[in-house]
């Protein structure tokens, strides 16, 4: 999209009367809280989650090579949360947690470690070292892939679950594992 159209939302509540027409809320993001790209590049922004109060989204702001994210709240835009800049940190990936918008799981694969974080405070929680790859479901359920404690050219598939750590199986060393 244009960069004058970039964080410009319609937003439709199909929940209301089906009989008539839906008319959209107008959304835009604060000024300053997307990273102004460098390049004249295309940008983008992906919806990666909605949170389970239905008035937080999470997106993923793709500039310059790189990625931030963007927790918006459609129902008071203007607070809105560049989690970037507020963990002060680059991540590869960053998710809810349980669906909570204030809770995240926060992945960077360059230190293969997975963290916690809340919007209430900018501190990572370290959750998981040696992470290749991960899916999370809830608050406390982790499949994660590691290199670490796996034979040679193997990698163990493991299961975090209300802090027990499970061996769930051995699979051949791979680019893509979750």
């Amino acid at each position: 999209s244009g960069s004058n159209e970039l964080g410009k939302f319609e937003l439709y509540d199909l929940s209301k009367d089906p009989t008539t027409t839906p008319q959209p809320t107008d959304i835009t993001l604060p000024s300053g809280i997307l990273t102004a790209a460098s390049t004249k590049a295309p940008q983008s922004l992906q919806v990666v989650d909605w949170a389970d109060d239905n008035q937080h989204v999470l997106l993923k702001h793709t500039f310059d090579k790189k990625t931030e994210y963007i927790l918006l709240a459609t129902q008071h835009p203007t607070q809105s949360v560049n989690l970037n800049k507020m963990l002060k940190t680059s991540p590869t990936a960053l998710t809810f947690q349980n669906k909570k918008y204030n809770q995240y799981f926060v992945y960077n694969s360059a230190t293969e470690q997975l963290s916690t974080a809340s919007l209430s405070s900018s501190t990572l929680v370290p959750l998981l070292q040696h992470v290749l790859s991960y899916q999370t479901y809830g608050n406390n359920v982790v499949l994660y892939a590691t290199a670490q404690g796996a034979p040679a050219g193997q990698t163990e598939i493991r299961l975090l679950q209300n802090g027990q750590n499970y061996f769930v199986r051995n699979i051949a060393t791979s680019s893509t594992y979750l």
